[in-house]
């Protein structure tokens, strides 16, 4: 078996989710030859010390994996750094990873599709990340495991650590961005809700690390590969215990396989036309909007 690229999961206080994360991480039959590290971001009060001690009891006995490592954090990172922080320890350590959070499930093909992918598209220097998730419709014609997009996703996700290298967590550009609208325009061409995502970061409005590295992405014109089948699903909507996902779950799909082990992926980087609609489509405002209003209906029925 080739080298398997080491996994990098990110939690903080969600138990349950984190135990169905682990389970659906080890229907992978490339799981007990992976390496797992974990990030484990600490308490902020007595309230969570509890949830938090939990987590750690139960990462430090776990096993299904080649090897574990638990990196306890001693003070709380919160939900961007201590990711962000994660991503720069694993680009120092290993030459690709795979990146998951607690409140995700996989499907069996997850690691296979994202080893093979990472393997693949190492030498191409416009793939920045390579995506598990998917949510837009495919064209009838499209023979292809992989299309292409100019925005990235969190929701399992797999980067080259020479390709993270350069990326500006700190956002250093802030007083440029607030101050143009132009850019800002272009920067919503794949998606309406980037611009005003971002604008958020940099007023610490939100904590967000990915619209650190979609922006960076849009920066440098480069791209995320996406399979076109769904191998993962955001099990942490509403949760309790979710920063950030919260609200309607727009991204609402199914899990899904590959029935063949043999991915066919494509030399030729070209942007489909009519992909390209369909995931603009999804991330519009018009789209949102009409997510909203069915989620204030079903609200009122209840």
């Amino acid at each position: 078996m080739y080298n398997l690229s080491p996994i990098a999961l990110f939690c903080f206080k969600r138990l349950d989710t984190l135990k169905i994360c682990i389970e659906s991480l080890k229907t992978c039959p490339e799981a007990i030859h992976s390496e797992l590290i974990i990030f484990s971001d600490a308490a902020r009060n007595e309230e969570e010390l509890l949830k938090v001690n939990l987590i750690r009891s139960y990462i430090n006995e776990m096993d299904g994996f080649k090897s574990i490592k638990v990196n306890c954090r001693n003070h709380n990172f919160g939900v961007d750094y201590n990711i962000i922080n994660g991503i720069k320890e694993m680009s120092e350590n290993y030459e690709s990873f795979i990146v998951v959070e607690d409140d995700l499930i996989v499907s069996s093909k997850f690691l296979k599709f994202m080893n093979a992918a990472l393997i693949f598209y190492k030498s191409f220097e416009r793939v920045l990340t390579l995506s598990a998730f998917n949510y837009v419709k495919q064209p009838k014609n499209y023979n292809w495991d992989i299309y292409f997009a100019k925005r990235t996703n969190s929701w399992g996700w797999a980067t080259w650590s020479n390709k993270m290298k350069d990326v500006d967590w700190d956002l250093s550009i802030k007083e440029n961005f607030l101050n143009n609208t132009i850019e800002m325009r272009t920067f919503n061409e794949w998606g309406s809700d980037r611009s005003r995502m971002l604008k958020k970061t940099l007023l610490s409005e939100i904590r967000a690390w990915d619209i650190r590295l979609d922006y960076y992405q849009f920066k440098k014109n480069y791209l995320t590969a996406y399979s076109i089948k769904n191998l993962v699903i955001n099990n942490g909507f509403n949760n309790v215990d979710a920063s950030n996902t919260t609200g309607y779950n727009r991204f609402k799909v199914n899990l899904e396989n590959f029935d063949s082990f043999n991915f066919r992926f494509p030399n030729l980087i070209v942007l489909n036309p009519t992909i390209k609609f369909f995931f603009i489509y999804k991330n519009s405002m018009i789209n949102r909007m009409i997510t909203f209003f069915l989620k204030f209906l079903n609200y009122r029925n209840k």
